[in-house]
């Protein structure tokens, strides 16, 4: 290939990484609108840096190439810097997911990453081929906006936060508290304090707050070290206890997640639904109910169960498990919250939200929730999974639903997804019907007010996972208004309301990225109702 050849094919190379690096920095930007204190000043900053490589050039074509050993050790400093910088990024990302939780999708990675990659190899070819200028600049420009993404992870803070509605905001759990990289997967309950002192002769005057989420150890992957760990409130949210490890493996590699417990009110006890599996197993989960005695002072004994069982499904086959270890025979509870029906005949009766095999449904127990036998699958809800249901005041079951489609997929317009019940989660009358409510595709969250008043928390976005939100409905689900809770990335939520009707969302939120902290936000139901 002749000297002329040659530079050609640097420049066409250089040519395509300019173009893949526009596109997905192009893609970044409009994903993450809500992200950014402005989405359009930081378009133009990355607009302005990878611009600059045209214009570098055009001027350089114009002369005569300094074929200096100066220029030639600037260069090759300049394009070593890229590499390091760019295998920081991507090494960072797959270790703790840096890019990832940003970007919530592949194709916007694989742009950003290829880009990347075609730009350097475009700048060691023009190096050979001793244009030792337009190397630097496009080592340059290359760096300047990767330094420009690290200087904006670091220098965004919170957004705006709705002080009309919200009366308290508490960060409960923050990364890095008791040597946990991240907390995720939040549940909050209330225990009802009039229950507590019948049933145990307590005399509590306020309701018993519990949140309680995964602690994950080394990253925030779903996979790994991963301890259930939690916080309990006597006096109705307003102090909390120091964080408390529910259920750790000592001696090997393991994930206890998807908390989804509930207050038995036949008994003043706790059911915890939950999944386990270790590195050893591949993370092939079981599914246990355990149930831990509640004190009359309010206090759990979560170091001595009263039992717990395996309720999980026969394990079939030699399938393997995706990231999250999940395979189509998992029985996947919740995350969020169970509930205890109160109406009907099937009063009492314990309902799991669940989901396998790419279906939504509920567990169902009427008796001992350490009876195995006493546990029933219901018939399907829809397609989905990581659900929660709630109990209508017409004694019928409504479930929220998370859509199937892979988070980091591009999903332009999805919508909260509903399923209900007329026979106390036996069977679904309808199945995953789209609501007016936005979706990134995540885990969302539904109560309801003493009145019947629904509440539904989630990320209110079709793009990505951000902006807070609770969708109010006075109708049983058929029409919902929405109120922002906070303007900055959101992932997964719960909501519980206690006997006064005290609304409390526990949500994973952050500056940058939607798992930041889990934050505790206190609702002030008359204005949230007449907003």
């Amino acid at each position: 290939m002749g000297k002329d050849k040659k530079t050609i094919f640097a420049d066409i190379v250089v040519l395509i990484g300019f173009l893949l690096l526009t596109i997905g920095l192009l893609m970044f930007t409009i994903i993450n609108d809500g992200v950014f204190f402005s989405t359009a000043g930081m378009g133009v900053i990355f607009m302005l840096i990878i611009l600059q490589l045209p214009i570098w050039y055009v001027i350089i074509s114009k002369k005569k190439p300094e074929a200096t050993k100066t220029n030639k050790w600037i260069g090759v400093v300049s394009l070593l810097a890229g590499i390091a910088t760019l295998i920081a990024c991507v090494l960072e990302s797959i270790v703790i997911d840096y890019i990832q939780p940003i970007t919530l999708s592949t194709m916007v990675s694989i742009f950003l990453i290829a880009g990347s990659v075609c730009l350097l190899f475009g700048a060691l070819l023009e190096l050979l081929f001793k244009k030792y200028n337009f190397s630097i600049a496009i080592s340059s420009v290359l760096l300047l906006v990767m330094f420009t993404g690290m200087i904006w992870v670091n220098a965004e803070g919170y957004k705006d936060f709705n002080n009309e509605v919200i009366t308290s905001k508490l960060r409960l759990f923050t990364n890095g508290e008791g040597g946990y990289t991240t907390f995720r997967i939040p549940s909050i309950i209330t225990l009802d304090h009039e229950v507590i002192n019948e049933k145990k002769g307590g005399e509590l005057t306020d309701d018993v707050l519990l949140a309680t989420a995964e602690g994950r150890k080394n990253s925030s992957h779903d996979r790994g070290a991963i301890d259930l760990v939690g916080k309990i409130s006597l006096d109705s949210g307003k102090t909390w206890s120091e964080l408390i490890t529910i259920l750790s493996y000592k001696n090997e590699v393991g994930k206890y997640g998807n908390p989804t417990p509930v207050f038995d009110r036949n008994t003043a006890d706790l059911v915890f639904p939950y999944m386990t599996g270790t590195e050893k197993n591949e993370y092939n989960y079981s599914t246990y109910v355990a149930v831990f005695e509640v004190n009359k002072d309010g206090s759990i004994n979560f170091n001595e169960p009263k039992g717990s069982i395996d309720i999980g499904f026969e394990k079939t086959g030699t399938e393997s498990g995706g990231t999250d270890g999940v395979r189509s025979y998992t029985l996947m509870v919740g995350p969020g919250k169970t509930i205890q029906l109160t109406k009907g005949e099937h009063k009492g009766r314990i309902v799991v939200p669940s989901s396998g095999n790419g279906y939504s449904f509920v567990m169902y127990c009427d008796g001992n929730p350490l009876v195995k036998e006493n546990w029933k699958k219901s018939e399907p809800a829809g397609t989905g999974n990581e659900c929660e249901v709630v109990e209508l005041s017409n004694g019928e079951l409504c479930m929220v639903t998370r859509e199937m489609g892979g988070c980091t997929g591009n999903h332009f317009e999805q919508y909260q997804r509903l399923a209900y019940s007329n026979d106390g989660g036996c069977t679904w009358y309808k199945q995953a019907e789209d609501t007016s409510l936005k979706s990134p595709i995540c885990m969302s969250s539904i109560d309801k007010l003493t009145d019947g008043t629904l509440l539904l928390s989630y990320p209110n976005s079709f793009l990505t996972r951000v902006n807070l939100t609770i969708g109010v409905s006075k109708d049983n689900s058929k029409t919902f208004s929405t109120t922002y809770l906070y303007k900055g990335p959101a992932g997964y939520s719960c909501t519980a309301v206690d006997s006064n009707d005290n609304i409390f969302v526990l949500a994973e939120i952050g500056k940058v990225n939607y798992n930041e902290e889990l934050m505790l936000f206190k609702v002030d139901k008359n204005k949230l109702l007449n907003d």
